[in-house]
């Protein structure tokens, strides 16, 4: 496992490691998306991809750097946590897609999508649950717990949508955990695409870490990622990849 200091360190050197060790694949679907006959969805793809974060105070310089939507990511984060942090139960579609309509305008079907993180970190099974207040408050009256899991898959939800059917989501869960008087965070996904979406995933994290530690009066400690497959296309690969 790597160990960076920042996120730009992270991001340049996973970066180069998946274009010298990735594997090619391609893959049959990409979400609910049959692409198995595009040659821009061609792989390239690190399975897994494991890393720590020392220091996360440098993401919003990155992703600025990186020219990505930092209007975007606020406005997510803040209909992902800031709505359900206290115990509200989370919006579908909500209001910050539009800041990347080209992105996931096509995933709306019938003016909502499959699936929001503002729904399950407010909601399980359709009842309002409140799983990220459930989590601060597991931290608050047990801080040396390991059950402090925020899920995001959901297996009787998201099982009946594989194979393309639907979108499921990419991210499993989140893990707190307080050692050495910090907010460790451990953030585990099935996939994730270098391109696209790793960026505002790791600086979602980042955040979310952050507003938890604020929340419980810590400070913000290690962050691990976990990927199954961390992957790059042939449309998004430096020239000459492919």
């Amino acid at each position: 496992m790597r160990i960076y200091e920042t996120c730009r360190e992270m991001h340049s050197e996973e970066k180069r490691n998946l274009h010298e060790m990735g594997t090619k694949v391609h893959p049959q679907t990409m979400q609910d998306k049959e692409v198995s006959h595009d040659p821009k969805f061609e792989t390239l793809e690190l399975a897994p991809a494991v890393f720590t974060i020392l220091s996360g105070k440098d993401r919003d310089e990155w992703l600025i750097e990186l020219g990505c939507n930092l209007k975007w990511a606020n406005q997510e984060f803040w209909e992902r946590v800031r709505l359900t942090i206290d115990g509200d139960h989370g919006i579908n579609p909500g209001q910050a897609w539009r800041e990347r309509a080209e992105v996931w305008k096509p995933f709306l079907h019938n003016d909502q999508f499959s699936y929001t993180y503002s729904e399950r970190f407010g909601r399980i099974l359709g009842r309002r649950y409140g799983a990220l207040q459930k989590v601060c408050q597991e931290l608050q009256a047990r801080p040396d717990t390991r059950q402090a899991v925020l899920p995001v898959f959901c297996t009787p939800l998201d099982m009946p949508n594989m194979g393309g059917i639907a979108r499921i989501p990419c991210s499993m869960h989140y893990q707190f955990m307080i050692r050495r008087h910090q907010l460790d965070l451990m953030y585990v996904m099935r996939s994730c695409d270098f391109v696209t979406h790793f960026p505002y995933d790791i600086w979602m994290a980042l955040e979310l870490q952050s507003a938890v530690a604020t929340k419980l009066g810590y400070e913000s400690g290690r962050f691990t990622f976990f990927a199954g497959s961390l992957h790059i296309y042939a449309k998004d690969a430096d020239p000459g990849v492919f």
